[in-house]
């Protein structure tokens, strides 16, 4: 990934940060899936520089960046023209940029799935095997683990289900 653009929020009195993270990613994701292969590959990748997990402050920050190997490609995404109904509330780099050759090392930022709880679990198994729900919550105790990297919540365009993309910060 030789190239980048950056996109800035900014919040302010009436719109949250998390709100305005959730318009974003809508749009982003909508123009990574027009951009894909016929095997479904994407060639961007995304980061988040202010991504923070120390000590109670947890929060992806108010930058993100887009990558690409190639600056054309980029170029054609047209993220400021994507985000421009939000043009109050995001800054988006015009042209981008190469990444300086100095950078040696890099982040790895993936998606965690958050396991169903257990009476979600159970629902499913009895409807799957033609039990009752009762029966099926004894094999399945309530779970309480939750997951506390940050999160965007994102509403499904398909079937307008909410969920949480939670994302997880690895050094390279």
């Amino acid at each position: 990934m030789k190239y980048y653009q950056e996109i800035t929020l900014l919040p302010d009195q009436e719109i949250s940060l998390n709100f305005i993270w959730s318009k974003v990613f809508h749009q982003l994701h909508l123009a990574f899936a027009n951009a894909a292969d016929e095997a479904g590959r994407i060639p961007f990748g995304v980061s988040f520089p202010g991504y923070t997990m120390e000590d109670g402050n947890i929060g992806l920050g108010n930058k993100l960046r887009v990558f690409s190997p190639d600056g054309e490609m980029l170029d054609g995404l047209e993220l400021h023209k994507k985000l421009s109904r939000l043009e109050d509330y995001v800054h988006v780099v015009r042209r981008p940029r190469t990444v300086p050759e100095e950078v040696r090392g890099y982040s790895c930022y993936s998606r965690l799935h958050q396991e169903a709880n257990g009476s979600a679990k159970a629902r499913r198994y009895a409807r799957r095997h033609d039990i009752s729900v009762d029966e099926a919550e004894k094999l399945f105790p309530p779970n309480t683990i939750t997951l506390k990297e940050p999160y965007i919540r994102l509403d499904s365009s398909s079937t307008g289900q909410k969920m949480l993309l939670f994302i997880r910060k690895t050094e390279e």
